[in-house]
C-alpha cells in the first residue's frame, strides 16, 4: 500500500498497547480515485 502521513498524533499511551494514530492520503492512481479523503491508519500491539 503506498501513502503518505499527513498528521501524526503522538499522545499516545503505550500500555494501551497503541503503537502509531496517523492521518494518510492514498498515492496509488486507482486508489486515489477510489478514496479521494484522508483515511486514519491505527497501528497496535495485540
Amino acid at each position: 500500500m503506498d501513502f503518505s502521513v499527513i498528521e501524526s498524533n503522538f499522545n499516545i499511551d503505550p500500555s494501551t498497547g497503541l503503537l502509531a494514530d496517523d492521518t494518510i492520503v492514498l498515492n496509488g492512481y486507482k486508489s486515489k480515485k477510489l478514496y479521494p479523503e484522508p483515511l486514519r491508519l491505527v497501528r497496535y500491539y495485540g
